[in-house]
């Protein structure tokens, strides 16, 4: 999941006043993990609930970088990965990248940082 608001009142400002610019909370951030829960792996419901527990709550965010994987040649063959969603989710998680298949052949062409990994989040196929 994404944030996709950072309210003016509440435990997230408060904490965003007293930290660097680079450490704050931002919209478009993911939540990797809540409390140690890889989010991931949970649904929305389990996610919110560990969210609104009392007591002091860990979160595990990460910036999106993004980037553009310019052509996966399928040539008729697998796409090679599978991915979760969420029903009111904005994208996609990689849940496996296979051996075979398209993005297999493009991650071994590609620099490390731009290889499509397990965690990485699909935020448009095509344009959509």
């Amino acid at each position: 999941p994404r944030v996709c608001e950072v309210a003016s009142k509440g435990p997230i400002p408060d904490y965003n006043r007293k930290v660097s610019l680079e450490n704050r909370i931002w919209w478009g951030d993911f939540v990797v993990r809540v409390n140690g829960f890889f989010t991931a792996l949970g649904t929305q419901d389990e996610l919110e609930t560990l969210m609104c527990e009392g007591g002091n709550l860990e979160m595990v965010l990460r910036r999106p970088f993004e980037y553009r994987v310019p052509y996966l040649d399928k040539r008729g063959g697998p796409l090679g990965m599978n991915v979760s969603w969420r029903p009111r989710g904005t994208c996609v998680v990689v849940e496996e990248v296979c051996t075979t298949g398209a993005v297999s052949a493009y991650n071994e062409g590609a620099l490390p940082g731009v290889q499509i990994k397990v965690g990485d989040y699909v935020l448009s196929v095509n344009g959509v």
